[in-house]
């Protein structure tokens, strides 16, 4: 989600809108609730109370509603692009609203084989088949046929389906607050130990990042399985709600304490709170010649990075004197550490932050 928000940041810098005076490079399209947002060749979709289209070159708005459309209600959940163009619209309780750009169709139990109106996601695959979590079940929509599985026709762990992910061999995986399972399209494989499924993502090198209620984020890359919670790692709160990745593949995880981004090392995760004087990351880490340092400062004062050992030992420090409001950066050189775990501390002041980093040569 975080690359699309990143392409999508690009594209409004050509949008003719006037530039908020107090903070530079924002505008604020709208002031309804936005639940969900997709992009199209010419538009920017976004969906919450009510639909709005923004034309990416002109700026031009047009919304969409219950009134002036054929959209069932106004609630919306989600919104997925097919290859043709037409937008899949999941809503709160009305069922789904498809738009081609002229004409509007509606989707619930009086009409098709859709279980239920509550749509929590839409995802639509290689093949362009639509992929729906409802409230009572997943459903497959491949041009005229539905297709329905549900706890009695298939290994679901409960019908209420929050959120899927396809990866790089077309499995889908699914999460419910029963548990999270995957499907090959033949075959269901069922992880119950794992439950509360809040979202699910998958990064560049194809690890899934699984997100939910209460149980922090589970990794699943190959064989290996990893667990990051509040006890183990950086993350500041159990409860996940979205997880995206930027260019550089850095987790951003979004939970009910905040904002935190992980870039490898469980200790690396970096909350972002708007209290906290020093925000800090390192990233690559793991590092072979060099990693950079980027953190942010609420306010001016004198800087100090140095690096010890896992022992405290010293082995290098940088006074940088006293640096100004704002996100700075700072190269350190691996090439002369040996392969080991060493702690990076960036002092603001008198306050300390450490983060681990590891060189592997």
């Amino acid at each position: 989600m975080l690359k699309f928000l990143i392409s999508l940041t690009l594209v409004m810098l050509f949008l003719p809108l006037h530039s908020n005076a107090q903070y530079p490079g924002w505008e604020n399209f709208t002031s309804n609730e936005v639940s969900a947002i997709a992009e199209d060749a010419d538009y920017i979709w976004t969906g919450g109370s009510g639909l709005l289209r923004i034309d990416k070159i002109s700026g031009e708005k047009t919304y969409f509603n219950s009134a002036n459309s054929g959209l069932q209600e106004n609630g919306i959940t989600c919104i997925a692009i097919d290859k043709s163009g037409t937008k899949w619209i999941g809503t709160e309780n009305g069922g789904i609203s498809s738009f081609d750009g002229i004409n509007w169709n509606v989707y619930d139990g009086s009409n098709s084989l859709l279980p239920y109106g509550v749509v929590y996601t839409i995802v639509i695959d290689s093949d362009d088949r639509i992929w729906v979590g409802t409230a009572n079940g997943l459903v497959v929509i491949a041009d005229t046929n539905w297709t329905v599985y549900n706890r009695s026709n298939s290994d679901i762990p409960t019908d209420g389906i929050r959120a899927i992910a396809i990866d790089e061999d077309g499995s889908k995986w699914i999460g419910t607050s029963g548990g999270l399972t995957t499907f090959d399209g033949e075959n269901w494989t069922v992880y119950e130990d794992i439950t509360d499924i809040t979202c699910i993502n998958i990064d560049g090198s194809g690890s899934k990042w699984v997100g939910t209620r209460s149980g922090g984020v589970y990794n699943f890359d190959g064989n290996k399985r990893a667990v990051y919670n509040s006890s183990n790692s950086g993350l500041p709160n159990n409860e996940v709600f979205c997880i995206a990745f930027d260019s550089d593949d850095t987790k951003w995880i979004g939970t009910y304490g905040g904002l935190s981004s992980f870039s490898g090392d469980p200790v690396s995760v970096i909350q972002y709170e708007s209290d906290s004087p020093l925000q800090m990351k390192i990233s690559p880490n793991p590092m072979d010649q060099y990693s950079i340092i980027s953190y942010s400062l609420n306010h001016s004062e004198q800087v100090v990075i140095s690096i010890t050992d896992m022992l405290g030992n010293s082995l290098a420090r940088f006074d940088l004197q006293t640096q100004q409001t704002g996100f700075h950066s700072y190269r350190i050189d691996g090439a002369e550490l040996s392969s080991g775990s060493y702690l990076v501390t960036v002092t603001l002041g008198a306050v300390p932050v450490s983060r681990k980093v590891i060189v592997r040569h």
